[in-house]
């Protein structure tokens, strides 16, 4: 449905799982007006694509953007060539063309049990759905449109960057020789952060371990109940519940461990923040 949007220029569509944390200018310019960085000199464009959090800056970037997104590298093995697009977190451009387009491929149903979408996309988890509908649309059927950012500043979820086997080896699961590890990035340069493998922030957890891999976990969980905080504070209230479990990290919002130790807001709720 967001493809109908056609009144706004872009859709920034997010689980609501998702915490923003810093501004999307730098992309959002660049998917509105790409048709300027390609009038640019190939020395500006690299100045600028080294200031941008795109996956593949060595790709060529499209004269018309209409899709931004993530890929989900956890869900295949590293040498499928495809990948989910993850479906917390996408930029597009709305078009009533694009949105018909869909229609007909789920009407026309050229998804197969054993080789997804068209015998080239999946399947995968989220496959018959929009993390294999998209890849399936612009990579096969449309392919030159879209744009991968950083997993690791867009969508970000603390994931483990290498496959693991059983034998002890390890294979990045971008199938790169090295990777980025998104779970060692400063916490300042991550822009969304999807709740997925830290769990809910309302799950309480304690993330005991010191370990680096837990950081930002506890980094963005604290996160999201200080904007908590703030909201409850612009409603005229003291922006800390009576809970004592990890109170520096939870503002008194949790009581216990566990979902169930967690204090819901509570009504009559007040204006949303501007």
């Amino acid at each position: 449905e967001a493809y109908r949007l056609v009144q706004h220029p872009i859709i920034i569509h997010m689980d609501l799982d998702v915490l923003v944390l810093n501004p999307m200018d730098d992309v959002i310019d660049l998917m509105l007006d790409s048709a300027r960085f390609q009038s640019q000199s190939k020395a500006e464009q690299q100045q600028l694509l080294s200031k941008l959090p795109i996956m593949w800056p060595e790709k060529e970037i499209p004269d018309e953007i209409s899709l931004m997104f993530t890929k989900d590298y956890n869900v295949v093995a590293p040498k499928r060539h495809d990948k989910p697009y993850q479906g917390g977190f996408f930029m597009l451009k709305p078009s009533l063309k694009t949105y018909n387009e869909f229609l007909d491929i789920v009407r026309k149903g050229d998804y197969h049990e054993k080789g997804g979408w068209g015998k080239k996309v999946g399947p995968f988890y989220g496959g018959m759905t929009i993390q294999g509908l998209l890849p399936w649309y612009y990579e096969y059927l449309h392919p030159g449109k879209s744009v991968e950012l950083n997993r690791c500043v867009y969508n970000s979820m603390n994931d483990n960057p290498k496959l693991v086997r059983d034998n002890g080896t390890e294979r990045c699961r971008t199938n790169q020789e090295e990777c980025e590890d998104c779970r060692k990035i400063p916490k300042e340069q991550v822009v969304t952060f999807h709740f997925t493998i830290c769990q809910k922030p309302w799950n309480c957890l304690n993330f005991r371990s010191k370990l680096d891999t837990h950081r930002l976990c506890r980094e963005m969980t604290h996160e999201w109940y200080k904007y908590r905080s703030q909201l409850e504070i612009s409603w005229e209230r003291s922006g800390q519940g009576n809970g004592t479990h990890y109170f520096d990290r939870y503002f008194g919002y949790c009581r216990t461990s566990g979902e169930k130790g967690y204090t819901p807001i509570q009504k009559p709720y007040g204006e949303a923040l501007s």
